[in-house]
């Protein structure tokens, strides 16, 4: 019997934020391993006996996001769960992979919330009709999930979205987690930046009374951002030197890093960890380029800690409100 990998896994693991890194971990070993969206359910003994769920496929939609048109493709999933559905965005040229998915309560439940279930960056995900329009994929996706909550007939009872930060960005083959680079570059997360903000509870610290609330996390950051994101080069030199960097990345320290360090005594982190990467991006070299992002990706987090940002908790939800 073949199953879709992703759906079946959705629908089998009942999403919750709980397990939210998980899917968006599978999903990414999916997508960057090139695994087969379809798979065979086999059994020597006895029954299998699998829930039934209907498929409507919805095909290739148009969309118009800041006066641009873009394709997707719709596949509307409703579960065997009768309190919630799924919405899935899929490939235009393979509908196996889910690019993005969203899980809703239906209106018979009652419930007025929806998840994202996670989100793929590919280039098959979307299609832009002007040609000679730069975006990105992931941006695309999360503003076309969020035009059709607001506006669409089928999901007017939903009026808040929800999701488990589990954003990364691909710098060469390496997966660096965004609710860490993009405070440091941008003041905020990923996320934050379409309005989605940590849930907000009416005390100021956690049950155990030891550490803030995600949400006032949110908020010291930000102000930490906007008021000292600088660091002293002997400090940075000595986050490197505490980092696991490899031969490679050391060389590539001596060669390049070294001198900027030197030709600036007192750092904006914001800016020096944009110019590595854009220094990454420059490279032709994909061995070059493998380098400086395995260097970035060693140093972020320890470069996040000493410039004083707060973490946020495991299982922090961040919500938008429709």
């Amino acid at each position: 019997m073949d199953v879709n990998i992703q759906t079946n896994m959705l629908i089998k693991m009942q999403y919750t934020h709980l397990n939210a890194p998980t899917i968006q971990d599978i999903n990414n070993y999916i997508h960057d391993f090139n695994v087969t969206g379809k798979g065979k359910v086999r059994s020597k003994k006895g029954k299998i006996i699998l829930k039934e769920y209907n498929q409507k496929a919805g095909g290739i939609k148009k969309i118009k996001i800041d006066n641009t048109k873009y394709e997707y493709n719709v596949d509307d999933i409703t579960p065997y769960s009768n309190t919630q559905k799924m919405m899935s965005l899929v490939y235009l040229t393979d509908i196996t992979q889910n690019c993005i998915s969203i899980i809703y309560d239906t209106k018979k439940s009652g419930g007025t919330n929806a998840f994202i279930g996670g989100v793929i960056n590919n280039e098959e995900c979307i299609k832009c009709l002007d040609k000679k329009k730069k975006y990105k994929v992931g941006d695309i996706l999360i503003e076309i999930v969020m035009k059709l909550l607001k506006t669409s007939k089928n999901f007017e009872h939903i009026n808040t979205l929800e999701l488990h930060d589990t954003s990364i960005k691909r710098c060469y083959d390496i997966g660096i987690q965004l609710r860490y680079l993009k405070m440091i570059t941008d003041g905020r997360t990923y996320y934050s930046k379409y309005g989605f903000k940590p849930k907000k509870v009416k005390k100021d610290y956690d049950k155990e009374n030891t550490r803030l609330t995600d949400y006032k996390i949110f908020k010291y950051n930000r102000t930490l951002f906007n008021t000292n994101r600088c660091l002293s080069n002997n400090d940075i030199g000595n986050i490197i030197k505490e980092s696991m960097i490899d031969d490679n990345e050391i060389l590539f320290y001596k060669k390049v890093v070294r001198s900027y360090l030197k030709n600036h005594k007192i750092i904006d982190t914001s800016m020096f960890i944009k110019d590595m990467l854009s220094l990454a991006l420059e490279q032709q070299d994909e061995d070059d380029k493998k380098i400086i992002c395995g260097f970035i990706s060693r140093i972020y987090k320890n470069l996040y800690k000493k410039i004083g940002y707060k973490e946020y908790s495991d299982d922090c939800v961040w919500i938008l409100k429709l």
